[in-house]
């Protein structure tokens, strides 16, 4: 069972936390983004809580993200956390509504777990989200998968009723 969360965004949030790992995004198209994305998604849902996700192949939800199932694909957001040029990190999100993103995917890679890349990530997004004049940041969670519930928790994410 999957539980949704929100955020409202009223200010951009501190990114001071102490990592090494850098915050990019990921700007390629076609073919290139299919296999990149397919090659994230496979390597870092490997070991996951989430029994929906876990170790299943990422095509139908890449295909549902491309052909606008998910939302528009035209303005997604994709960001990428590197650690020395390696991609170790991966939150994808489309809007949801005029001001309204909706994060589909958060994955990191197994190495870099409770480290806070997943935190990096999100607080990252967050901001880029408020400049873009997004209002709220929505995201589901499988009831199960604690430690993802607990991060959402702590960086001010609410259930919705």
């Amino acid at each position: 069972m999957k539980i949704q969360l929100k955020k409202v965004l009223t200010k951009e949030v501190d990114l001071s936390l102490p990592t090494s790992y850098s915050i990019i995004e990921l700007v390629t198209q076609g073919n290139e983004l299919v296999e990149k994305l397919t090659d994230y998604l496979t390597d870092f849902t490997k070991g996951i809580l989430d029994p929906t996700i876990a170790n299943s192949n990422p095509s139908q939800f890449i295909y549902n993200l491309e052909n606008n199932r998910l939302g528009d694909f035209s303005k997604r957001s994709i960001r990428l956390a590197c650690h020395q040029e390696k991609v170790i990190g991966v939150l994808i999100a489309l809007p949801d509504c005029n001001d309204v993103m909706h994060i589909f995917a958060l994955h990191i890679a197994v190495e870099y777990r409770r480290k806070g890349v997943g935190s990096q990530l999100l607080l990252d997004f967050i901001n880029i989200a408020y400049s873009k004049g997004m209002k709220e940041v929505i995201l589901d969670v499988h009831k199960d998968n604690y430690p993802a519930y607990r991060l959402y928790k702590k960086l001010g994410f609410v259930e919705t009723s």
